[in-house]
């Protein structure tokens, strides 16, 4: 074999290598997923997992004229277009991550019941309102997730989150200071949603999870739960309590890193 066509062999070797190299770096972008909270057929053009960086455009509509519609993405809130003919319009960037989309609805038509009144304490630290979320296996064990608005003064609230995650030995706790305008947000949502009366007459338990309100009214507290709903009600009520505080909770987090 001629020293010309070893090296021409070599050559072409070297070739196919650099191009078997490039393909499996530059193989199919990585997709992630979105979680529907289990209502994806209610979306239409809805799909599991889309590439970072690609436009996630849905439609939601199944739209009444006697219920407001609100739209979170992990706890922030998007303010979708109607589009005649088509409902709600829901447009945003896929992260690089799995993200989770969550559907809520107020009737309208609902009475409202007496309100909650907020009164912030003079005193520092006091529990104003608590969202508690644990699956049933662990509830008190190694999953769930708590947020709680403590009471600071008549313009700021202390927010503190406590997570668990299966595999953790130790629960998580962090803290932030926010404006007293997320417990004020959360008391409107109370009071729409009339937590108040969740314990007024039978109620039915939800399975597999526990989502847990408590919120100071007047001088006691009272607690909520899916563990006994009333007819008429959704987990969506206490979801929304849970949505401020992740709005709230991610802004501070974002602030701490600016600076």
């Amino acid at each position: 074999m001629t020293s010309k066509l070893k090296a021409s062999i070599s050559l072409i070797l070297a070739l196919c290598v650099l191009a078997l190299a490039l393909a499996s770096c530059g193989g199919e972008d990585a997709k992630y997923r979105v979680d529907y909270n289990g209502e994806k057929g209610w979306y239409e053009d809805a799909r599991d997992e889309y590439a970072a960086g690609e436009t996630v455009r849905i439609y939601y509509p199944f739209v009444a004229t006697d219920t407001n519609y609100y739209f979170y993405l992990d706890g922030e809130r998007l303010y979708p277009e109607y589009v005649d003919g088509k409902g709600f319009e829901i447009v945003f960037t896929m992260p690089a991550r799995d993200v989770f989309l969550m559907k809520e609805e107020v009737n309208t038509m609902e009475n409202t019941a007496e309100p909650v009144e907020l009164v912030i304490p003079d005193e520092e630290g006091v529990m104003l309102v608590d969202h508690y979320f644990a699956v049933v296996a662990t509830v008190g064990g190694d999953e769930h997730r708590e947020f709680v608005l403590y009471s600071k003064s008549n313009t700021e609230a202390t927010l503190k989150f406590f997570e668990q995650r299966p595999g953790e030995e130790k629960e998580r706790e962090e803290a932030y200071t926010v404006p007293v305008e997320a417990v004020e947000r959360c008391y409107r949502v109370i009071n729409e949603r009339r937590l108040r009366a969740w314990n007024e007459g039978d109620g039915i338990s939800l399975t597999g999870a526990v989502t847990v309100v408590k919120f100071k009214d007047g001088d006691s507290y009272t607690r909520v739960s899916t563990e006994h709903m009333p007819v008429g009600v959704s987990e969506d009520d206490l979801q929304a309590v849970e949505n401020i505080m992740w709005e709230y909770y991610n802004a501070a987090k974002d602030a701490q890193k600016a600076d």
